[in-house]
């Protein structure tokens, strides 16, 4: 008797389970519009968050999977993200795009693993700069390369180190002339002693190439008091930096 009523059981089930579009508000003023199948969240979604930000996707299953859609709004109104969720976790490749402010035409590409930010990233700049480096846990962490593209820097890169999110240590700059620089980065901005390789000129006297140098100290980013500028062939000049202008 028991097992003729099962199969009435499971269609009243069926039958009762929950069906159509729903939407959800909660007490911290987000709200979800979903749509049920058999009791089971399926199909398009849209999260919408107290700030305005909504947030596009897909349920399969009753988990949140496939591509999604992140629309700011207020400060960063214009921005977007498109990242990829698997069994209701951010996983896999996403890419930021910058439509407002001064970031403007920039974009962010990157991987999500479990949530996260992990390993190399490329920002790119509207004005065709790029940066490579790569994300540890969600934060910018060690070797990164500055390519330049904009006027007048043209190939040039820098190469520096970043420590939770931020330029810490030693940089070394390369121009497309044939110079480089040395020097540390400390909190983001350049800081401490800096050496300037001027391009190598052919000394005929010696039969070798030599190069000038210039050495010196940077104060919060910019070039400051006196710096020493040695010439291949021996001679010596006195410099002078106020406010990173040089004087003789």
């Amino acid at each position: 008797m028991i097992k003729k009523l099962l199969p009435l059981l499971l269609l009243i089930l069926i039958g009762c389970s929950k069906n159509g579009f729903d939407t959800e508000n909660y007490s911290n003023g987000d709200r979800l519009e979903r749509t049920y199948k058999n009791g089971v969240v399926e199909g398009p979604f849209v999260y919408y968050y107290s700030n305005g930000d909504p947030l596009e996707g897909t349920y399969k299953n009753g988990v949140q999977e496939g591509p999604v859609i992140y629309y700011y709004s207020g400060k960063f109104e214009g921005d977007r993200e498109e990242r990829t969720y698997k069994n209701d976790v951010k996983e896999g490749p996403f890419v930021y795009y910058h439509n407002s402010g001064e970031l403007d035409g920039d974009r962010l590409e990157g991987t999500y693993k479990n949530n996260v930010e992990e390993g190399p990233y490329v920002y790119y700049f509207s004005n065709g700069n790029r940066l490579e480096g790569t994300y540890k846990n969600g934060v910018i962490e060690g070797p990164s390369v500055y390519y330049y593209n904009s006027r007048g820097k043209e190939g040039d890169r820098e190469e520096r180190t970043y420590k939770n999110d931020v330029m810490e240590g030693p940089f070394v700059y390369y121009s497309t002339s044939g110079d480089r620089e040395e020097g540390t980065y400390r909190n983001d901005i350049r800081e401490g002693p800096y050496i300037y390789y001027y391009n190598r000129t052919f000394n005929y006297n010696s039969g070798k190439f030599e190069e000038d140098r210039e050495e010196g100290i940077y104060k919060n980013n910019l070039r400051e008091g006196p710096s020493v500028y040695y010439f291949f062939n021996g001679d010596i000049k006195q410099i002078i930096y106020k406010n990173g202008v040089r004087s003789f």
